[in-house]
């Protein structure tokens, strides 16, 4: 075949996810049939400090292969380079395998703009899910720029790929993962009850987010121009922001609620007010930063307090 989109890929871009390789596999894993609601149900996020250094961590309950199996979706990584990648890519896509690839400084374009995206400045995870034998392109998720969290549909150039791969060739990074169906998975769950039953064996992790995140918001509570702020802690501010975005939207697909609005309108403030702090430090920046670092904690104990209720 001179052309064909091996399957029809829909870009996750309901909220900014941890990093690229969710942006790529989680399309992946839900064209195939797999559940991006019990993705998300198998990760955890929280907070906690470790030697006085607040910081944002996560783990997944199951390792992949074993969520890929409950769909009958089977997938294999390599780290070994591979010479002839683009052909390595096709043969995969020929038989129905959708590829991963780390790579560096790829620029691809979008379909319908044509518009070229940003040469990435790091590593990062690029789907390809079809080929274009005649214009030798592939299909592929990107961002359109090397800071945007927004994937589309885009082309790359074979050879462009294979320079992106290339890369770091005398680095000795390179990462492939193939994914793909191999058979019907017959599903039936409740996942109410399956959100609950994670809230019961993990409510001392949610128990700990809240602790950790109190103490946290009193430390910038405390903040003065003599005293530095926590280590980057606008980074650990977005991060916090991001798990609380994932946490709704699963809260929300397992049928409860709670709004999110207040907590989060109040850390983005909180992020704002770090990011002034550290490029232009004032009394009344740092003033505007102790006002939302406490009015944020009522709202952040008012979002703990619904999640671990719902155990009771």
């Amino acid at each position: 075949m001179k052309k064909e989109k091996i399957y029809e890929i829909e870009p996750f871009n309901r909220f900014a996810l941890g990093g690229c390789f969710e942006y790529g596999y989680i399309p992946a894993f839900s064209c195939l049939g797999g559940s991006q609601v019990d993705y998300f149900l198998n990760t955890i996020v929280y907070y906690r400090f470790i030697d006085d250094n607040f910081c944002v961590s996560s783990f997944n309950i199951s390792e992949r292969e074993e969520l890929e199996r409950k769909f009958s979706i089977e997938s294999y990584t390599q780290t070994e380079y591979e010479e002839n990648i683009v052909d390595v890519v096709l043969n995969s896509l020929i038989k129905e395998k959708l590829v991963m690839l780390r790579v560096s400084g790829a620029e691809a374009y979008e379909i319908d703009s044509l518009r070229k995206t940003e040469k990435s400045f790091s590593e990062h995870w690029m789907l390809c899910y079809g080929y274009d034998l005649n214009k030798e392109e592939f299909y592929v998720l990107e961002h359109l720029t090397n800071i945007s969290a927004f994937y589309k549909p885009c082309r790359i150039k074979f050879e462009n790929l294979k320079e992106a791969y290339e890369i770091n060739k005398d680095g000795n990074v390179f990462n492939l993962l193939c994914i793909w169906k191999n058979g019907e998975s017959i599903l039936s769950q409740d996942l109410k009850n399956e959100y609950i039953m994670r809230l019961d064996m993990y409510k001392d992790k949610y128990e700990l987010s809240r602790d950790s995140l109190l103490r946290y918001l009193d430390g910038l509570k405390n903040v003065s121009e003599d005293n530095e702020l926590p280590e980057e802690g606008v980074l650990l501010t977005t991060e916090v922001i991001k798990g609380i975005q994932r946490e709704q939207w699963l809260l929300d697909k397992c049928g409860f609620w709670f709004d999110t609005t207040e907590v989060i309108k109040l850390l983005n403030l909180v992020r704002t007010f770090q990011t002034k702090c550290d490029l232009y430090p004032s009394d009344r920046n740092y003033e505007m930063l102790r006002a939302y670092a406490v009015s944020a904690k009522e709202a952040v104990q008012e979002y703990y307090k619904y999640l671990i209720n719902i155990l009771e």
